[in-house]
């Protein structure tokens, strides 16, 4: 029954291959899309989670516009992490972070392995408290 099953399948793959490889390719389009999706949300739901008051952790952006363009960016002026510090009780601390533009040399002393990487950021060494 099974062999009878398959071959009737095979036949009608072989009589109707234009619907068939449609519906093939609308389904791995699909599943493609479905997995980024997938992908995608948890990436954003895992930010940071591994902090043990990650709920408390949040980044202060600039939104805004200046001379007619929109400005949306995760830079804000130095002296906002005291000034948020001493100004608003519900703020505990605060630090600063600041992208640095090109590729930088990483170089571990330990296992003496190096390599370039464009994710290079300066952090303060104090944190406002």
């Amino acid at each position: 029954m099974l062999r009878n099953n398959l071959k009737t399948a095979l036949c009608n793959l072989h009589k109707h291959f234009g619907y068939t490889a449609i519906n093939l390719v609308g389904l791995a389009l699909l599943l493609t899309v479905t997995l980024q999706i997938f992908l995608f949300v948890q990436s954003e739901l895992a930010y940071d989670k591994f902090h043990e008051r990650s709920e408390d952790i949040y980044r202060i952006v600039l939104d805004g516009s200046f001379a007619g363009t929109d400005l949306n960016a995760p830079v804000t002026p130095g002296p906002m992490a005291g000034a948020l510090v001493s100004d608003f009780p519900e703020v505990e601390s605060a630090m600063r972070i600041f992208p640095f533009a090109n590729e930088h040399m990483v170089r571990y002393a330990a296992s003496n392995t190096a390599f370039l990487d464009d994710a290079v950021y300066f952090v303060d060494s104090l944190r406002y408290e």
